[in-house]
């Protein structure tokens, strides 16, 4: 089951770089044929198999150059994690890189902390080590959490894929994401796999250990099939907008995008993919973290057609602003607060 599937997700690899679409993000040993993949193990199960089935079952073209892991500090057994990953890489003769972080000493949301130091450390190590790609090990059950933790944060947005399979931007890959959690916990016991358990991972007050101890149980009992409705929704809408992100693409007049006349001539649903990609363009990487709402809110607002400059606080540290110009023509720009 794993091989194949780990065999589907890098022949989606090889189609991209046959389509020269990995050429930009490659590092240049692109012309030895090969990827050299960082994988990122916590030492918990999901990110242990992971390690395993790669390392089991990588075909020729991938090489992996490291394996990462970052020692929070937030528990007294996290030294003993970063051991046991350690020793994990050694009896299979890939380097080890660790990363210590200091806790933050103020109220901080712990978890987005946490993400960023993670991340942070990622790109940091990709650069270093000449690396293509880090490899997480996000599964579909992540999926499911992630769309409804966003769902009910207000937060989703157009795509609603929340996790990317391949994201080339960032540089990461995510193997199992067509994988249950429940397929992990069969292969570990079949494959006598051995992790740690961080116990956090069981106290309700983060809000995804509620989603997924809480809420996803309870949809389930009242549908066993709720986690494959919620996939096939997810990937059935991803498809449809994709298909309108590029008719937008082909179509809209890229010269007069961020003209508010323009705009302001295009139905609703075209108006709102023309502002993402205004804002696209300067800031790929927050564009996908806004919710679509933001944009039809800024819709609502090009249409009352104001005679004065306006500006709105989307999230994310980006502002929208309506600027109105001394030949009182309007446009549409996107800057960082």
């Amino acid at each position: 089951m794993f091989k194949e599937v780990l065999e589907l997700f890098f022949s989606k690899l090889k189609e991209l770089e046959e389509k020269q679409e990995l050429i930009k993000y490659r590092n240049p040993s692109f012309r030895a044929k090969q990827y050299k993949i960082l994988v990122a193990v916590s030492g918990g199960l999901d990110s242990v198999v992971l390690l395993d089935t790669l390392s089991r079952f990588s075909t020729p073209n991938i090489n992996i150059s490291g394996v990462l892991h970052v020692d929070h500090g937030l528990r007294e057994v996290s030294s003993d994690d970063a051991s046991f990953v350690a020793s994990i890489a050694k009896k299979l003769d890939i380097p080890f890189f660790l990363y210590k972080a200091t806790p933050p000493s103020n109220n901080s949301n712990i978890e987005n902390w946490g993400r960023e130091v993670r991340y942070d450390f990622f790109s940091s190590k990709l650069k270093e080590l000449g690396a293509d790609f880090v490899a997480t090990a996000h599964h579909e059950d992540d999926l499911v959490e992630t769309f409804l933790f966003r769902l009910i944060n207000g937060r989703v947005n157009s795509f609603l894929i929340p996790i990317k399979e391949i994201d080339l931007e960032r540089k990461l890959i995510r193997p199992l994401l067509k994988i249950s959690r429940k397929q992990i916990d069969d292969y570990a016991l079949q494959n006598n796999i051995i992790h740690v358990e961080d116990e956090s991972n069981s106290d309700l007050k983060y809000r995804r250990n509620f989603i997924r101890h809480s809420i996803v149980p309870l949809c389930r009992e009242m549908n066993p099939s709720f986690s494959s409705a919620i996939l096939s929704y997810l990937y059935h809408n991803n498809e449809q907008q994709l298909f309108l992100k590029d008719y937008c693409q082909r179509e809209l007049d890229k010269e007069k995008l961020n003209k508010c006349s323009y705009l302001e001539s295009l139905p609703n649903i075209l108006a709102v993919e023309a502002l993402r990609m205004i804002c696209r363009e300067n800031f790929s990487n927050i564009e996908p973290l806004i919710a679509r709402g933001q944009f039809e809110f800024l819709v609502n607002e090009l249409n009352k057609r104001p005679n004065i400059t306006k500006s709105f606080d989307v999230g994310f540290g980006l502002s929208a602003i309506i600027e109105v110009a001394d030949d009182k023509e309007r446009v549409v720009k996107f800057s960082l607060r």
